[in-house]
């Protein structure tokens, strides 16, 4: 089926939407994740935690995941809409190095995430003192 240039730019808009959808919903796990970690993250037994930990890791990959697959169909969608409109396609190098920057952010939130809970929990001191 071939798409209009139109049907094309509609998906891309559809596919960035649902990327800035994707990011507000890891910055929800991610705050909620935090949000456990201070409040009662040295409370939580061992199993507790490491539940909890597991849970965000787990999706946390799925995250990353769904957000490489919604990014290869803007590039591909893109790749289309610039051949029918008769331009440079460019390099897949760019593509990868875009989403090498959005996956390392994305990589250091996680790890800064798992390393805040383990902080909170070998703290000896109480809760907001510095």
């Amino acid at each position: 089926m071939e798409l209009s240039l139109y049907q094309i730019t509609d998906i891309i808009n559809g596919l960035n939407s649902n990327i800035i959808a994707s990011q507000a919903i890891f910055l929800t796990i991610v705050s909620a994740y935090l949000l456990v970690a201070y409040s009662v993250g040295r409370e939580l037994t061992k199993y507790q935690a490491g539940f909890v930990s597991l849970i965000f890791f787990m999706f946390m990959v799925i995250d990353y995941f769904s957000a490489y697959a919604l990014i290869e169909d803007v590039y591909e969608y893109h790749q289309e809409k610039l051949a029918m409109l008769d331009e440079q396609i460019p390099n897949k190098a760019v593509n990868d190095f875009i989403f090498g920057i959005f996956l390392s952010i994305r990589l250091v939130i996680t790890l800064g995430s798992l390393i805040f809970m383990w902080q909170v929990r070998r703290s000896k001191r109480p809760i907001g003192v510095s």
